[in-house]
């Protein structure tokens, strides 16, 4: 988690994304906030050379959009875009539906089979410049962020086991059936209890933060995708380790039931009853 307030609170000339500035209005400015990522790789932080630091896979950390991460299609067709560049043709994407554990996010790069040869190679890519909504087109270098991507107390304020970014683990694909530096291939989701809730902004640029790790109330519809997922134990005062709260589900598409512990399934307000371990 980082506090980020913007270069216009704090004067931090670096507290801004990497095209902001006057002349640049498609960029939004950072808005004062949490900004939050996953480490994917090293705990190593200091070191008599460099390699252990900064060498390793998908530098190190990954994203977690406020705006969320979903399943992402992009248009066949392209549009200029005039955002910190001049006419440049460029494939809209577009959002099709939420995707919290493997779908992908504003600032992610996101793979395709550009060369369509059956493969996922290191130039299969696109990034997400502008976004089609229905048609309508917004032209805002998303990828090198924007405003919907801070968690803010009046927009998306928590990460948590049924939120979208979720706190779950993700999954990682170093190479394609062998790996580098013996890097194994992660292709089970882990979920857990730990959430963090942004529960204030102070006017000195203080953050408030709740966090937990035994929050396993899902409050919301949620849709599940993943090779696999795994539900491990958490230690909670009702004994499960996932609850999903009344009126609400749980779609798991491509993906096996969650494994291991209890899960609780919650018709109504006052009658419950529990799933198979």
């Amino acid at each position: 988690m980082e506090n980020h307030q913007g270069k216009a609170v704090n004067g931090n000339p670096f507290d801004k994304w990497q095209h902001e500035k006057p002349d640049n209005i498609c960029v939004e400015g950072v808005v004062p906030g949490l900004q939050m990522y996953v480490q994917i790789d090293k705990e190593v932080r200091e070191a008599s050379s460099s390699t252990p630091i900064y060498s390793g896979p998908g530098d190190h950390i990954r994203p977690l959009d406020a705006s969320g991460h979903h399943d992402v299609a992009f248009n066949a067709s392209t549009e200029d875009t005039y955002c910190v560049c001049w006419a440049c043709a460029v494939h809209p994407f577009r959002r099709i539906q939420p995707n919290p554990l493997t779908g992908s996010a504003d600032r992610h790069f996101v793979s395709q089979d550009l060369d369509a040869n059956g493969a996922l190679g290191l130039n299969d890519f696109r990034q997400n410049w502008m976004e089609d909504n229905s048609g309508s087109y917004a032209d805002k270098l998303f990828f090198l962020g924007n405003t919907r991507q801070v968690f803010t107390p009046g927009g998306n304020s928590k990460v948590g086991v049924g939120t979208n970014p979720s706190s779950a683990t993700i999954m990682n694909l170093v190479g394609y059936t062998t790996t580098t530096d013996n890097q194994p291939n992660l292709r089970r989701i882990y979920l857990n209890g730990v959430s963090v809730e942004l529960m204030a902004q102070n006017p000195d640029g203080s953050i408030k933060v709740k966090v937990r790790f035994d929050d396993v109330d899902v409050t919301n519809d949620a849709r599940w995708c993943a090779d696999e997922i795994q539900l491990n134990p958490v230690a909670t005062s009702t004994g499960y380790s996932l609850n999903v709260t009344a009126g609400n589900t749980i779609t798991l598409d491509g993906a096996p039931p969650p494994r291991g512990a209890a899960v609780r399934r919650c018709t109504t307000a006052n009658r419950c009853s529990p799933a198979p371990r």
